[in-house]
């Protein structure tokens, strides 16, 4: 295991002061890597949290260009980066905010499941911060019985996280959602309040972080709801559907 630098140990140092992380912690997380999927609201808010917690290998995958109606929400940009790529953005102030992490960019549109598999093949957990649930359901299939899993999602003032975890015959977010397909409006015709996005990928990179530490997750097997206009939360235990795609593969 790579062992932190005397610079490192300074950096990290409020991390390490918490018993529940201490040095050994904070060396686990710089040995671990995250592979984020969509660099949006929730996305982009996450990559800037792991990058300053120190993961310290992140690969960040995204086709879209930023743009004015991006800014409410996705604070990692500002109006000099209008028309760029996310993916070049975000990889720059990534390195900015920590410049002893690896990064690596895939500027591409995921349209199969050996999209997914090629960037991940050295990834401790997979990041879906993505806005449709075509991808989405690549994602997940891609994920069964070989990767960790975070998935969250926004709309309005609406929030949720659901955790899979290979194997164990946990279920998997098809056995939540067994119809995915997109009957809704995009993301850009649709209201987001912003702090939501906020709350959400903070919860996010928490529940990464505690996998990642070896603690219990918050979210495995269960879906987390929360509605922040109404200040109403539900955590949902979820079963496995024996007839989902994950019980028979």
């Amino acid at each position: 295991m790579k062992e932190l630098s005397d610079e490192n140990l300074l950096y990290y140092s409020k991390h390490i002061f918490l018993d529940e992380i201490g040095t050994t912690g904070q060396e686990l997380l710089s040995n671990s890597s995250v592979t984020i999927f969509g660099l949006g609201g929730l996305g982009s808010l996450f990559s800037m949290y792991a990058a300053s917690c120190g993961i310290g290998n992140i690969n960040i995958v995204d086709f879209d260009i930023i743009e004015k109606s991006n800014l409410q929400r996705q604070l990692i940009y500002n109006n000099e980066d209008l028309k760029k790529k996310k993916v070049d953005i975000t990889f720059k102030k990534l390195s900015l905010i920590n410049p002893t992490i690896q990064i690596s960019k895939y500027d591409t549109q995921i349209k199969c499941e050996n999209d997914v598999l090629n960037i991940t093949k050295k990834t401790d957990i997979v990041i879906d911060a993505t806005d449709n649930f075509l991808t989405r359901k690549v994602i997940n299939r891609s994920c069964v019985n070989r990767l960790k899993l975070i998935s969250g999602s926004v709309e309005s003032f609406s929030g949720q996280i659901f955790t899979y975890f290979p194997n164990n015959n946990h279920p998997c977010y098809e056995c939540i959602f067994p119809d995915l397909y997109d009957d809704r409006k995009s993301c850009a015709e649709e209201g987001v309040f912003a702090p939501t996005v906020g709350l959400i990928s903070i919860k996010m990179i928490i529940e990464t972080i505690k996998i990642l530490l070896k603690k219990e997750p918050a979210y495995l097997s269960k879906l987390y709801m929360t509605n922040t206009l109404s200040n109403e939360s539900n955590l949902i235990e979820i079963k496995q559907d024996k007839d989902c795609f994950c019980s028979t593969n």
